[in-house]
């Protein structure tokens, strides 16, 4: 009977696979006959047959939490041996789905708290800050409202949908669809949210090489400090800060009551150059007087009403 056999061979592709014995009644499979552990074990079941389990489930047996903790039984591609996984295709955080409704195998999500020792996550969408701006990753299976599962932050993901792309599209979160991707890169008042890139179109096997740059808004750079923004401004530098800092660089002023002196109280905390117009249009020449960095005295030969134009 196989429980018997001290070792088994089988052929992997061109080459023979050696595995031995790992304790009773299971037969591990490795690349390499001189490591002690592996991630693929054959073992008997209760009937007599030959099955195989994961190392997953091999830890379970052994009390190791099954993979579910921070345990493993080897590093798949420890080359050096020390202990520490030294190449890996892609990276999975665990996480928890408490949007209120499943979320489908190929979304892209986005953190929106934690709960139970978990991040949350909901469906990403580049239409607003709050939905783009921490888009984490994309699911790699169905995961019902309140459960667990994984998702894939950066690396290849395999087994996609992918058939609407092309190979070597770059794929973008999607301002019209949550958790979905597009081609076309977003514009303003989108969001640009670049995903990653296709590598494989196909209906079940599509891949897609995941890297996930978030667009950043203006007011997001560390040297620009943005309050209270109001039409028409713009960036001014501020030494004093050495931040770039949102300023009124003009103001219109409209003299609803006929007068030969207009008084202006601008706050531009500078000294403008002043165009004033008559209720009719025309250019009206008169003796400006500076008298803060933000208020000026305008002075005319005559009374009228219009506006003025300082920058």
């Amino acid at each position: 009977m196989i429980e018997n056999l001290s070792t088994v061979v089988r052929t992997l592709g061109n080459q023979l696979v050696k595995g031995d014995k790992h304790f009773a009644d299971d037969i591990y499979i490795s690349p390499d006959a001189s490591q002690d552990t592996a991630n693929v074990y054959l073992t008997i079941d209760a009937e007599g047959k030959v099955i195989s389990r994961t190392t997953a489930e091999v830890a379970t047996d052994i009390g190791l939490g099954g993979g579910g903790g921070n345990y493993m039984l080897k590093a798949v591609y420890d080359e050096d041996n020390d202990g520490v996984v030294d190449k890996a295709e892609r990276i999975d955080v665990k996480v928890r789905n408490n949007s209120g409704a499943t979320i489908y195998k190929g979304s892209v999500v986005y953190l929106n708290g934690a709960i139970g020792n978990r991040p949350t996550i909901a469906l990403s969408r580049a239409n607003s800050e709050v939905t783009s701006n921490s888009t984490f990753g994309i699911t790699i299976e169905d995961i019902p409202n309140n459960a667990d599962s994984y998702v894939t932050c950066l690396g290849t993901i395999h087994v996609l949908d992918t058939s609407s792309f092309t190979e070597g599209d770059v794929l973008w979160l999607s301002p019209e669809v949550w958790g979905g991707m597009t081609t076309t890169k977003p514009s303003t008042p989108a969001h640009a949210v670049k995903i990653g890139i296709v590598t494989r179109s196909h209906p079940t096997l599509g891949s897609i090489v995941l890297q996930i740059q978030n667009g950043y808004e203006l007011g997001e750079l560390h040297d620009v400090l943005i309050e209270n923004p109001t039409e028409r401004q713009s960036l001014r530098y501020d030494s004093e800060t050495t931040s770039w800092k949102n300023k009124t660089v003009e103001y219109i002023h409209t003299q609803g009551t006929a007068s030969n002196t207009w008084t202006i109280n601008h706050n531009l905390e500078k000294y403008p150059s002043v165009m004033v117009v008559d209720s009719a249009g025309s250019v009206v020449i008169g003796d400006v007087n500076y008298q803060t960095i933000n208020q000026i005295i305008v002075y005319f030969s005559g009374t009228f009403s219009g506006k003025a134009y300082l920058n």
